[in-house]
C-alpha cells in the first residue's frame, strides 16, 4: 500500500489507510497528524477523527488451498465478508509460512489471488488484514487553507502511527496531501490496446486478466517520480492529455521490461520504447514550457519553464 496519499479537498468520507508489514494489530495507540514542517512534540492537525480502526476481515482457509493445487490461486475461506477486490491481505499456515495476497475475485466460500499462492494452506490456518485506518473529519478537508503547497513535491502532512502487534510496539511515519483534485492519467488497458497493439497478447500471465492495469499503475508512479525528480507534483498537472500520452509510453516500457523479467531476451522493443518515453519527457516536461502545471493552491494552471539542460 502507497505511504502517501492525495485526499481531496472538500470530498468527505476519506480515510487514511495503513498497512500493517509486521502483522494484524492487536490495537492501535494513536494516528496522529502533523503539517510536514512541524516537529512531532508540536501542535498536531485535526485532520483525522480521533477513532482509528482495525479492518475487520480476520478468518481461517477451510480446505487445502495453495502451491499443492491445480488452482493455485484460489484460497478456500470459512467467510468471505468485508474482504475487498484489490486489498493486500495476509496468510499464514500452521508452520508460520507466510505470504500476501491480493485479490482479484470473490466467490462463494472463496478468494482468488492475483498470483499463484507459493505455499500450502490448510483448515485453520489464517487469513487476516493488516490494514488500520481513520476517517477524514469534514471540517477539515474542508478547510481551503489546509491544501498543500505543491510547488514543493514533498508532501504536506505526516501521519504519526503507533499500535501493537503481540508484544511490540511499533511507530512509523505515512504522507499526505490535501490536493484540488486527486491526479489520474485515466489511461485504460482498452487504451493501451489501440496505443501499442497486441498489448493483452504480450502481457504476463498473471496480468493478463485484468489487462495490465499493474503495469499502468506502475507506470504512473514512473511518471509521478521522473516529475518529482524536476520539482514537480503530478497532481499540480494542468493538461490530462500529455500526463495521459506520457504514462502510456511509460507502460510500454514497463511490458517490455516484464518481459525481460520473465526470461525473454532484452531486444530493440524495449530500447526504442525507453527512447519514446525518454524524448516526450524531456520535450512536453523537463527543457520546455509547453505543459501546464498549477503554481499555488487554487487550482488554476498555466505554462512553467523548463529546466534547462545545463542547468539537470
Amino acid at each position: 500500500m502507497p505511504v502517501q496519499k492525495d485526499i481531496a479537498y472538500n470530498v468527505t468520507g476519506q480515510t487514511f489507510d495503513w498497512l500493517c508489514p509486521e502483522g494484524r494489530p492487536d490495537s492501535v495507540t494513536s494516528m496522529d497528524v502533523y503539517a510536514m514542517t512541524t516537529g512531532d512534540n508540536g501542535a498536531t492537525e485535526s485532520a483525522l477523527s480521533g477513532s482509528p480502526s482495525i479492518d475487520s476481515v480476520s478468518t481461517t482457509v477451510s480446505g487445502a488451498s495453495g502451491l499443492a493445487q491445480t488452482d493455485r490461486k484460489k484460497i478456500l475461506l470459512t467467510a468471505t465478508a468485508g474482504i475487498v477486490i484489490g486489498r493486500t491481505y495476509l496468510l499464514t499456515n500452521a508452520t508460520g509460512e507466510k505470504e500476501w495476497v491480493t485479490i482479484s475475485e470473490i466467490g462463494s466460500g472463496y478468494v482468488r489471488a492475483k498470483h499463484d499462492l507459493r505455499n500450502d494452506y490448510a483448515s485453520a490456518d489464517t487469513f487476516k488484514s493488516t490494514r488500520i485506518y481513520d476517517s477524514f473529519a469534514a471540517v477539515w478537508v474542508q478547510n481551503a487553507n489546509k491544501i498543500s503547497d505543491d510547488a514543493d513535491p514533498n508532501p504536506g502532512y505526516r501521519v504519526r502511527l503507533e499500535y501493537a502487534v503481540g508484544s511490540a510496539t511499533y511507530v512509523h511515519y505515512g504522507y499526505f496531501d490535501l490536493v484540488r483534485a486527486q491526479p489520474t492519467a485515466a489511461v485504460t488497458p482498452a487504451d493501451m490496446d489501440r496505443f501499442l497493439v497486441g498489448w493483452r497478447d504480450l502481457l504476463p500471465m498473471d496480468d493478463q486478466e485484468d489487462g495490465g492495469q499493474r503495469l499502468i499503475d506502475t507506470a504512473i508512479d514512473e511518471v509521478a517520480m521522473q516529475f518529482y525528480a524536476i520539482g514537480k507534483a503530478d497532481e499540480m498537472m494542468r493538461n490530462a492529455f500529455v500526463y495521459a500520452e506520457l504514462v502510456k509510453r511509460a507502460a510500454a516500457v514497463e511490458l517490455w521490461r516484464a518481459q525481460v523479467n520473465a526470461g525473454a531476451e532484452a531486444d530493440v522493443r524495449m530500447s526504442e520504447a525507453q527512447q519514446r518515453f525518454d524524448e516526450m519527457l524531456e520535450k512536453t516536461i523537463k527543457t520546455s514550457t509547453v505543459a501546464a502545471f498549477a503554481d499555488d493552491t487554487g487550482g488554476a494552471g498555466e505554462r512553467v519553464p523548463g529546466t534547462p539542460i545545463l542547468a539537470q
